[in-house]
């Protein structure tokens, strides 16, 4: 079995399979794990509901969340109206809370770029 990394995406084509496998980064196993809890406000089970609407309706996949925040916006509004920045909140919350941000002056793109940035220097140190 002969894997191959695509270049311009983190994913991984299985050429004995022809699968594709979506990677991800440990900056982005964290964000996704904020945006799970995040979810969970509108109750424990309801992520797969939304991540399958999402997914189907607008193109975005679970694992693409961190690198186009700006879709994932877009799909929880059109979800659930003003109900959605409930929603943003508490996502906003879990990502301040596992990077450590604590400024509240940024949108929710901001928010993932300086997660990502502080995720980079913690890697260097």
């Amino acid at each position: 079995m002969k894997i191959e990394r695509c270049p311009r995406e983190k994913r991984l084509l299985d050429s004995g399979t022809s699968s594709l496998v979506i990677t991800t980064t440990v900056f982005e196993s964290k964000v996704l794990k904020c945006i799970d809890e995040g979810l969970g406000a509108i109750g424990e089970n309801t992520n797969h509901t939304v991540y399958w609407h999402m997914e189907h309706t607008f193109g975005l996949r679970r694992e693409e969340i961190p690198r186009r925040p700006e879709v994932f916006l877009k799909s929880i509004r059109a979800m659930f109206g003003q109900g959605a920045s409930i929603l943003e909140r508490a996502v906003e919350r879990e990502i301040r809370l596992v990077f450590k941000i604590s400024s509240d002056a940024h949108s929710f793109e901001e928010l993932v770029e300086e997660a990502a940035r502080s995720s980079e220097s913690f890697s260097v140190l």
